[in-house]
């Protein structure tokens, strides 16, 4: 399946990054979910919603954003997550969002002060990167590690303490 990873071909996306680069959008999408889980009227339903959208911003897989699949990976009802979105929606972290069969869009809202707080954290990064001199025997910076698949699974198992 060929998918169109364009700016405009994308189900989820700041509704505006108005002094930013498109480098930080990544540390943008950060700083905006971390504001949403830490807010006092965030519900568990509105935190798994905003991690998937976040997720989806990293990696645009547009499956990701079907109805049914979020349904399925985050154990919600098509209720909850309407209510989520209503909720992210009316606290202003969500411009707005659409619904149309199965697909979902959605324009997330970036505050002035969060994209101040993306600016001073993406300078401060670069400053203590260029202050920092790389650790012998590390890989190179933009290298990423990821665990190996295992078929046999009892090497992840802590054994039971002793009694």
């Amino acid at each position: 399946m060929q998918q169109d990873h364009t700016i405009e071909a994308r189900r989820v996306r700041f509704e505006s990054i108005e002094g930013l680069q498109r480098r930080d959008i990544k540390l943008a999408a950060e700083v905006w979910l971390k504001d949403v889980c830490d807010s006092k009227w965030a519900s568990r339903e509105t935190m798994k919603l905003a991690g998937h959208l976040v997720r989806y911003m990293s990696v645009p897989d547009v499956r990701q954003v079907a109805l049914a699949r979020i349904e399925h990976q985050l154990q919600l009802t098509r209720e909850e997550i309407s209510a989520a979105l209503r909720q992210l929606r009316h606290f202003w972290a969500v411009e707005a969002f659409s619904v149309s069969g199965d697909e979902l869009r959605v324009a997330l809202h970036l505050t002035t002060l969060q994209r101040l707080r993306v600016l001073e954290a993406r300078h401060r990064f670069e400053f203590l990167m260029r202050q920092t001199a790389p650790e012998p025997g590390l890989p190179p910076p933009g290298v990423k590690w990821l665990p190996t698949e295992r078929s046999d699974e009892a090497g992840l198992v802590e054994a039971a303490p002793a009694r």
